[in-house]
């Protein structure tokens, strides 16, 4: 987002085209750099709910279906994003769900080699996209008695390589900014260890109405209902990234800071569409075809 900025609200020509619309936006949008930021989100947040859509099509093959519960992308990042935020503060946060929601779409869809030019991409964009081939190794994994030794060994070729791509674009943009002033909280250029501030977050009960809204209030209904889910090897994986995200940041992150679990919206939905797909969907069409005989 640095080079994007850099080349539209940054370049004087067109931050000077750009402030024609800008003027026209609320007043404390009136700024060719927010106005980018703007464009930027809302294009974000529709290639998300595209490639949910997607995902959930090769999921179920219904199309009708499909295309309306994909919106939960935009009803979880509601939560996650907006209460309690300004969307704008952080200018890679829907960027990075829209790539999260092609990568889970590659998954399904056994488009791997896809994975590697995206992940340097979003590499770029946050240092998340580590999580992106490990999602594909739980997926691989829980369904790794259906799957010849051939098929994991491409597969385990192709995560690794992922892992060198992100290793590679973190060690260059660490080489890039080597100079610049360490974060008072941080021990080094890469992070800072929060275990403490997170666990003393995670007990006080005013927090957990916080911690609940995630996804939309949704998470437990993805416990309760979790074989409902009916796709067992989506299930495990999702399950898995989404322990695996919570330990990384309880250790690195700020919990409270609900938005570091946005990403995560791009493999609950999937999920949660499914539990209503099982539950509710395929139930009332049963119904339907009895009472039609």
């Amino acid at each position: 987002m640095a080079w994007v900025l850099r080349f539209t609200a940054g370049n004087a020509h067109i931050a000077g085209f750009l402030m024609r619309f800008a003027r026209y936006c609320p007043t404390l949008l009136r700024d060719p750099y927010l106005l980018v930021l703007l464009v930027v989100h809302f294009v974000s947040i529709v290639a998300a709910i595209y490639f949910g859509r997607l995902s959930l099509r090769v999921l179920t093959g219904a199309d009708k279906f499909s295309a309306w519960t994909a919106l939960l992308v935009l009803y979880m990042s509601y939560f996650n994003l907006v209460v309690g935020y300004d969307i704008f503060m952080m200018p890679y946060d829907v960027l990075s769900l829209a790539f999260f929601s092609v990568a889970v779409w590659l998954v399904l869809s056994q488009r791997y080699l896809w994975l590697l030019p995206l992940v340097a991409v979003e590499e770029l964009n946050r240092d998340t996209a580590f999580f992106i081939p490990i999602f594909l190794f739980f997926y691989t994994w829980f369904h790794r008695q259906h799957t010849s030794r051939q098929q994991w060994t491409r597969t385990l070729a192709i995560i690794v390589a992922q892992f060198v791509i992100c290793s590679l674009i973190t060690v260059w943009i660490l080489q890039q900014f080597r100079s610049n002033a360490l974060a008072v909280d941080l021990h080094n250029r890469w992070f800072g260890i929060q275990i403490k501030p997170n666990l003393r977050s995670l007990v006080k009960p005013p927090q957990w109405p916080l911690f609940l809204s995630l996804f939309g209030f949704s998470v437990p209904l993805f416990i309760t209902r979790f074989q409902s889910v009916g796709n067992r090897r989506l299930a495990c994986a999702t399950a898995a990234i989404m322990l695996t995200w919570l330990a990384v940041s309880l250790m690195i992150g700020s919990i409270v800071e609900i938005r570091i679990f946005n990403e995560l919206t791009a493999f609950l939905m999937p999920c949660i569409g499914l539990i209503l797909w099982n539950e509710w969907v395929l139930p009332a069409e049963k119904y339907r075809q009895l009472a039609a005989k």
